[in-house]
Order: structure tokens, then sequence, then C-alpha cells
């Protein structure tokens, strides 16, 4: 349970990254025209560099760790690379078109897509209070959008609205990604520069679709304090926070951003073009996906389905060789690569 409550904490810190960075990039946009979703996303995704490129620049040998990190995670990796990129230009374009709560709200409803992938892959158990709290999410995500409509001073809502769908998708595919192909085998931070690695190797291709112009000093000051607080502190924290409540509830803890940037919007004025029965459905659809995440963070069951056997271990089960038991959350107990092991007595007495 003490876990657990870390990883909480860990969600809260992502939250606060996540509600600073939308701003500062909405204030890049508007107060200064730089509109770059390519350069601000490519930015954000070479900040993992910093991870392990003091290391890698050491010595030799933590060279050779890290060539031979890039050998085993370079697939896993390159994927991860593609879907965080391909998330973060969407919902980094759906700001400059949309709401800054209606975007942050509906890329928070990846809690349904990432309770349907985690559960299909097996990294997650199904159960009805997740359920529910998903449902909840989604008809209050609908709410959102539907009100997010009659703001007049966003023409393109209805695209930035889409593209802050699609990374939702997106958002899901890549954390249920990391928590079955990569979470416990190798430390995050380490996986994270093999991602950075691969973000440099793309970034030659992003000038294709946006042509490269250098950024003011004030903009330069802004790029950097958002790749380091809103990607390289977030991502990490929020990668931990799903390694221990799951990545339903990771994803769904998003939702927490929605009252504080709807206290920002309000403040800032960008919500006078909501009234009436507008507004009632906005925060009708606010306290529904907020009370969708109380009912996901209640769930305690965040324990994986059995995994099979890993190939290379298919020897050692046949002659009894299994490995130690690991904790996991919850009072259950994980046995990575040795689930069906019946010769050794010791994980007989666990079954």
């Amino acid at each position: 349970m003490e876990d657990r409550h870390k990883g909480f904490v860990a969600l809260g810190l992502t939250v606060v990254c996540w509600v600073g960075s939308s701003e500062l990039m909405q204030w890049m946009e508007e107060g200064h025209g730089y509109n770059r979703p390519v350069a601000i996303t490519m930015s954000c995704a070479l900040s993992f560099l910093l991870y392990g490129g003091a290391a890698f620049l050491r010595d030799d040998s933590s060279s050779r760790k890290m060539l031979g990190l890039f050998k085993e995670l370079g697939v896993v990796a390159g994927t991860f690379a593609l879907l965080w990129i391909s998330a973060n230009l969407a919902f980094t374009a759906s700001l400059a078109r949309t709401s800054s709560a209606s975007a942050v709200t509906i890329a928070s409803s990846s809690s349904a897509f990432a309770l349907v992938c985690s559960v299909a892959a097996g990294v997650e158990r199904f159960s009805r209070r997740k359920l529910g709290a998903v449902a909840l999410a989604c008809v209050g995500t609908g709410l959102t959008c539907v009100a997010d409509t009659g703001d007049a001073s966003h023409p393109e809502q209805l695209l930035g609205d889409s593209l802050a769908l699609a990374s939702a998708v997106m958002y899901a595919l890549y954390l249920v990604l990391y928590q079955k192909d990569v979470d416990k085998s190798v430390s995050t931070e380490d996986f994270l520069f093999v991602v950075g690695v691969w973000a440099a190797m793309l970034m030659p291709i992003t000038t294709y679709f946006e042509p490269l112009v250098m950024p003011t000093s004030k903009q330069t000051l802004a790029l950097l304090i958002n790749a380091v607080v809103g990607t390289a502190i977030s991502e990490r924290a929020w990668l931990y926070g799903a390694s221990k409540c799951g990545p339903t509830t990771a994803t769904m803890a998003l939702s927490l951003t929605i009252p504080f940037t709807a206290a920002v919007d309000f403040i800032r004025g960008r919500l006078d073009g909501i009234h009436g029965a507008v507004a009632l459905a906005w925060v009708t659809g606010l306290v529904l996906i907020c009370s969708g995440f109380v009912l996901s963070s209640t769930d305690n069951d965040t324990r994986r389905s059995p995994s099979p056997p890993r190939p290379d271990r298919v020897g050692e089960l046949g002659s009894g060789k299994c490995d130690a038991p690991t904790a996991a959350s919850g009072s259950q107990t994980e046995y990575r690569g040795a689930t069906n092991c019946r010769n050794n007595p010791e994980m007989n007495a666990h079954a």
C-alpha cells in the first residue's frame, strides 16, 4: 500500500507539470506567435537524453552499457518514441485550436483506451469498479466536448478536440507498451535515454513537416523549461505512478488537471463564452470526470495477469529452476517467467 501512495504522489507531480506545460505552450503560441508544434514536441523528446547523456559520455564502460541497451530495447523504444512524438504533436496542436481545459479533459479520456489495451495485453485485470470509473470519465468528456463547441473564441474547436482525442489513444498505447515490455526489466532512466536517442535520429525527418526557425531568447528559455519540467520530470513521474497504480488509474489521474486548467482559464477570461445550459453541461462533465478518478483510485486490484514463460527460460522451467519471487502490488506475489513451474515446492506453496 505504501508503494501505491508513492504512486499517487508521483501522479500528483505529473498533474502539476502538465498544467504548467500546457499553459506555458499556450502563452508561447498566443502571446509570442511561436506556433510550431513539431519544434516544441521534438525539443521535449530530446530532453530524455538528459537521463543518460552524461553517463554515456563519461567513460567507455558506460558507453558500452548504453550501446547494449540500445541493441536490447531498440525496437520497443523506437515504437514508444513514435507513439510519444505523435501523441504530443497532436496534443500540442490541439492547444492552439481549443481551450486548454477542453484539450486536457479530452486527453484524459485515454483511460478508456488504457483499460481496454491493458486488459487485452495482460498488464491489468478487469474490474467493474474500473469500468464504472472509465464510464463516468467518458460521459464527462462527452459533456465537456459539447459545451466547448459553444465557445466562439475557438473557431477550430472541433478539430482541436479531435486532435486531443487522437493524442488520448496514443497516450494509452505507449503507456501500456511500457508496462508490458519494459517496466522492471531495465531502469526507466535507461529506457527514456534510448527513446531520446531515437528522437535525435528522427529529428532531421521532422524538418520536412515544419521548417526549422530559431526561437528568440525568451522562447528558447520557455522551450527549455517546458522540456525539462513538462517532459523529462513529468514523464518519469507518470511512468512511476503507472507502475505503482496501474495504467488505467495513471491515465485517469490526468483528469486532475481539469479543475486546475479550468481555474486558470477562468482567471484569464477564457470561459466568458460559456454560460447557461452550456456552462451546466461543462461543469457536470468536470464533476463526472473527477468522480471517475476518485472511483478508480479506490480500486486496489492492480495486479497483472500471469505472463507466459519467456522462450529463453523454457529449459530452466523444465529442469525445475525458477526465478525468485518478487514483490508486486497488493497482497499477491508475481513470478517473472516462472508462473507455471511445478517442480519448486516453495513456489507451489504460493500458488
